[in-house]
Order: C-alpha cells, then structure tokens, then sequence
C-alpha cells in the first residue's frame, strides 16, 4: 500500500474483531516515532441496505490531518473509501457491491497516521 503501514495494521491480533465487537483500535509509536492508529471496524447492513457510514475518533488527536487507508474484509463484497480525515477521527463510507438480501457486516480495517509535514 502507499504509505507502507497498512501490511502492520492487525499484527497485534490473529482475529481483527471478535463477533460482538463494533470497533477494535490500537495506538502504537511507529520506527520514526510518530503515532498511529489501527483497527478494525464493524460496518453493519440490514436487508435493502446497500451504504453504510462509519465514524472512528482519535483520542487523543493526532498532531495534523492524517494519511488514512481503508480495505474491506469478511464480509459480502464492497468498497470502502475515506469521506472525511481529520486529525481527531476519521468518516469512512462503505458500499456493498450489491444491496443486502439480508443482515449482514462488512469488517473494515483502517490505518492511520499523521501526515508528514511535506505532504
């Protein structure tokens, strides 16, 4: 991936997120030593759904804007993309790639970190 930190992001865990779980976030200190945050979040559907809006918070904030990257995981197909980036939390859109014949989730994992100050 682009910035190198996403091939680390569930390391830290086999399971990126138990069943009853909406939202799994670890903070580390990277090489450099800077902060990031990855997680897993849990994106859920009804049957009709086809787009669902996730909302993850920084807490405390980064110190800028981060580089954020998203992939979907189990789950039905679907695309996930970056809405919003801010250095106190992230709005992430997921979109299946057909509606929902019924309940189901989509497992979005996420990375981010603070955005160099060149970038």
């Amino acid at each position: 991936t682009g910035c190198g930190f996403m091939a680390t992001a569930l390391a830290v865990d086999d399971e990126a997120i138990a069943a009853n779980e909406l939202q799994r976030l670890v903070r580390v200190r990277d090489a450099d030593g800077g902060e990031a945050i990855h997680g897993a979040l849990r994106a859920e559907f009804v049957a009709g759904q086809r787009q669902a809006t996730l909302h993850v918070g920084f807490c405390p904030p980064l110190e800028r804007a981060p580089v954020v990257e998203v992939e979907a995981g189990n789950g039905p197909d679907a695309e996930v993309k970056v809405a919003q980036a801010f250095a106190h939390g992230a709005r992430l859109e997921v979109r299946l790639a057909s509606v929902a014949d019924e309940d189901c989730c989509v497992i979005v994992e996420v990375s981010a970190k603070a955005a160099s100050v060149e970038e």
